[in-house]
């Protein structure tokens, strides 16, 4: 079994894998032999990316006992002070000084010239117009 554990950067790796392995160790129905095995896979985009594996005896129990482990480290970790950042992204929005070639008005740029065009004809002008006159249509009631 496998557990993926993100990490904040500036975590120190090598205590984070001591306390991984101790852990899952820890745990009666996870095997001592083979021991738990704990590594740094990757530099994450938002954290250091650890892989805990250990296996059970227990087959049927697998779910468990990784659900056991998986809360066993969260607490150590906890009490450790080692953070489990949440995904980050930092968005940056930055002035377009040169409007779109399709936009007729500059503000309206970030629409992409699919706004109808201003001058007082709105969508209820287009409903009641004909679509040959391009007029309002006449409706005679009696």
């Amino acid at each position: 079994m496998e557990l993926t554990i993100r990490i904040a950067y500036g975590s120190d790796p090598e205590q984070v894998i001591a306390l991984l392995l101790k852990t899952a160790a820890a745990n009666p129905k996870v095997t001592k032999y083979p021991p738990p095995d704990a590594v740094l896979k990757q530099f994450g985009e938002d954290a250091l990316v650890f892989v805990l594996g250990f296996t059970t005896e227990e087959v049927a129990q697998f779910p468990f006992v990784q659900s056991d482990v998986a809360v066993a480290v969260n607490a150590a970790l906890r009490e450790a002070g080692i953070e489990i950042p949440y995904p980050q992204r930092i968005v940056r929005l930055e002035q377009n000084d040169n409007p779109s070639k399709h936009s007729s008005h500059p503000h309206r740029a970030d629409a992409g010239g699919n706004l109808p065009p201003r001058g007082g004809e709105n969508l209820a002008d287009r409903a009641n117009s004909t679509p040959s006159s391009g007029k309002p249509s006449q409706s005679s009631s009696t």
